[in-house]
């Protein structure tokens, strides 16, 4: 089960850590902070894959060599 997710370089985020509890988990705040790519990079961690790009390498943010 996924309880934690830590985001470094990765789109908007320059390192981020996100604790996720086992019941509903929401993620609210207006357009533009970053809910879905927090969710694109479980599915990443999940699959290997981005569910919005066929790369990984628009994920990293510019300047940056990885995430």
């Amino acid at each position: 089960m996924l309880t934690n997710l830590r985001l470094r370089n990765f789109r908007c985020f320059e390192g981020v850590s996100i604790d996720i509890g086992p019941a509903l988990n929401l993620f609210l705040g207006a357009n533009g902070e970053g809910k879905t790519t927090i969710l694109e990079a479980a599915c990443i961690l999940l699959r290997l894959q981005s569910q919005r790009s066929s790369s990984l390498a628009p994920v990293i943010q510019i300047g940056k060599n990885f995430f």
